[in-house]
């Protein structure tokens, strides 16, 4: 997936969690042990947010791409981000995926 066509449906998951109240804390969260998409809360919870997208299902849905290295990947890098802004260390984490394909969106909560 191009940096366009990512940027895009990190745009799209976010326009969609915000009407759900997600305030967004950071974007692209990058560190030497992977990135995160989207951080923000929701209630009183932290929200960690994979975006993956898929023209179709023919290969498999967006939500198969986030295999367990993968989510490996985002607890070592959301530790990180708990290490670098204290203030959120007392709010419940939750991890969560956005899947587009084609034209459809599932919000995946706690999903991992």
């Amino acid at each position: 997936m191009s940096n366009k066509i990512g940027a895009q449906a990190e745009e799209k998951a976010l326009q969609f969690l915000q009407t759900k109240g997600f305030c967004l804390i950071q974007r692209n969260f990058t560190t030497p042990l992977g990135e995160i998409d989207l951080i923000g809360r929701l209630e009183n919870q932290l929200l960690f947010v994979e975006v993956k997208q898929r023209k179709n299902g023919q290969f498999g849905t967006a939500l198969e791409m986030v295999t367990y290295q993968k989510q490996q990947k985002i607890r070592k890098a959301s530790m990180i981000f708990l290490q670098k802004n204290v203030k959120y260390q007392c709010l419940p984490c939750r991890f969560d995926v956005i899947s587009i394909t084609a034209d459809k969106l599932d919000w995946i909560q706690a999903a991992f």
